[in-house]
Formats: structure tokens, sequence, C-alpha cells
């Protein structure tokens, strides 16, 4: 069960319980308040005045003790009652003898600071401008002394260069264009049809190839294996090392739910597969070196066991046929 956060208390000041909730401070404010009213009662008083005062002593000790107004006990109230009576709140303001002129320091100090800056400002001003003015008169001369000298030679240089290049380029570069790129389009032409018909001969050249794969690694597989193009899936084995086939009968049928099982050298379970509907089996990841043995089991066939060994070359596809 979970416990309860305990309630925050006030831990600055402690106050000793004497019964309950009732602190010791209560019980001396109810206390007095009872000894006050025993004494009116002791009094030789009327009895119109006497009452009145004992029962109004003990309802101001209970008051004081277990009636707090607004969170704050009465004795606060109280004392926050004659502080305000006795607190000033009306204040009076005397004038000093003495006048402060607040604005006329300010007039005085103000002349002088202005009465400074502005000949710095105006010197410096006047520096600006003249180099301004110098700056303007040499660059004014500049452009007076380009135009005036300019003027003259550049109608006669460029008005001779500038119809000759354009008259000569145009007439020969038409002539060579139309006689030098008509004989590259075509040789381009005749070249491309020649590779087309040798990528179509290189998938076939494949093809023939596996009878060669085949005769190097008969070498390394037992006797048992019997190996034929025709049992390779679509997927030529690329890989080293990674066995492929199909699972077929005696007339050439396909065996379909084959269950296959590779052990290696020591009778471990390496893999563990299943012909597909065409009687194809293949593993995807190589095997390492060793010398495997290839079960297969189907209801209604009988099946020997193949021996493979693995060199870190490509096995040809293998095709295990049932004996029945």
């Amino acid at each position: 069960m979970f416990e309860q956060h305990p309630v925050p208390q006030q831990i600055s000041s402690y106050q000793f319980r004497l019964v309950g909730d009732m602190t010791i401070k209560q019980f001396f404010q109810v206390a007095s308040g009872a000894v006050i009213a025993l004494i009116i009662y002791a009094l030789p008083l009327p009895n119109f005045l006497r009452w009145p005062l004992v029962i109004s002593a003990l309802i101001m000790g209970a008051a004081f003790a277990f009636l707090p107004i607004q969170e704050r006990p009465m004795e606060q109230w109280i004392a926050a009652f004659f502080r305000s009576i006795y607190s000033p709140t009306v204040f009076f303001w005397d004038p000093t003898a003495t006048k402060q002129q607040y604005f006329a320091a300010e007039g005085t100090a103000a002349p002088t600071t202005v009465a400074t800056t502005p000949p710095t400002d105006q010197t410096t001003d006047d520096a600006s401008v003249a180099v301004l003015e110098q700056a303007e008169k040499s660059y004014l001369s500049k452009l007076s002394g380009m135009f005036s000298h300019k003027s003259a030679p550049t109608p006669v240089q460029t008005a001779p260069t500038q119809p000759e290049p354009l008259a000569s380029t145009p007439g020969t570069e038409t002539l060579v264009i139309p006689t030098k790129t008509a004989p590259e389009i075509e040789n381009k032409g005749f070249e491309a049809p020649e590779p087309t018909p040798t990528p179509t001969s290189e998938p076939f050249g494949q093809t023939t190839d596996v009878p060669q794969t085949l005769s190097t690694s008969q070498q390394t597989v037992s006797a048992n294996a019997q190996f034929s193009p025709e049992a390779a899936p679509p997927m030529v084995p690329e890989i080293p090392n990674v066995i492929v086939g199909q699972v077929m009968t005696q007339d050439k049928n396909i065996v379909e739910g084959a269950i296959l099982e590779i052990k290696d050298s020591e009778g471990r379970s390496v893999r563990a597969l299943k012909s597909n509907k065409v009687g194809h089996f293949y593993i995807v990841t190589s095997l390492p070196n060793d010398i495997y043995q290839v079960s297969v089991e189907k209801e209604g066939f009988v099946f020997k066991p193949i021996i493979v060994e693995a060199k870190g070359e490509i096995i040809p596809p293998i095709a295990i046929i049932a004996e029945n």
C-alpha cells in the first residue's frame, strides 16, 4: 500500500500540546479569561453589571485561544488596531528657508558646453569640405582630359577593325561545317549496331561454360553426386561452396516438397531446406570448406545420401534422382 506524504508542519517554532490540539499558550489564554471572570465575580458589584462582565471575560479568553479571524489570532488583530490608532497618519511639509534654484544651474552649464563644442565641429567640417572640393576638382579635370584625348582616335581605330572579321568569319565557317559533320554522324551510326550482337552472345556463352565448370569440380566431389545443367535453378550460383540442384524421379519427373538435410563431416546438421514446386533447392550463404552429406526424405521415395566436398570453388548443380 502507498503511504501518503505527511502534511507539512511549522518547524520554526515548536509548540507543546497538553490535551489534543490545545497548546500551552491556548491553555493560559483560557485560564486567564477564567481568572478574570472569578475576580469580577468576587467584586461587590450589582448583578446587572457582574454577570455580563463575567460572561464577556470567559468569552474573550476562549476567543483569544480558539477563534482566529482570517487565519490570524485575536491578539494580532488587537495589536494591529492599537498600532493603527497611535501611528501618525497626517504628514506636514515644512518649507526650507533657502529656495533651491533647479533651473538656474542648468542654464549656466548649458551655454559653456555648447560654446566649447561648436568650434571643434566647425574646424573639422571646414577641413572635410576642403578635401572634398580638391577631390572634385581633380576628378573633373581627369574627366575633361579623358574626353578631350579619346574623342579623336576612337572612331579611326574601331571603324576598320570591326567589319573585317565579321565579314570574313561567317563565309568560311558555313562552308566547312556541313561537310565535316555529315560523315562523322554516319560513321557513328555504323559503329553503334556492331556491338549490339556481342552482348546477346554473352549469355549463351555462359550456358555453354557450365559443363566446363562441371568438369573441373567433378574431381573434388565423390562419384555419388550426379551433376547436370538441367538441374540448375534459374539463378546459377556465383558464390563458392553453395549447394544447389533439383530432386527428380527416375522418369525425370519433379519431386515437390522433398526435405533435404546437409550435415558436415562430424555429423552436425548445417542446413535444412525443402524443394520448391519445380523441385529446385538451393542455399543462400556459402558453407565452410568441408565434406558434407546431403540426405533427402520424401514419402513414397527412397534416396541415397550424397557426399559433396566444398573447397572454396563453385559447386555445379546436383541432380538427386530417386532409386524407386
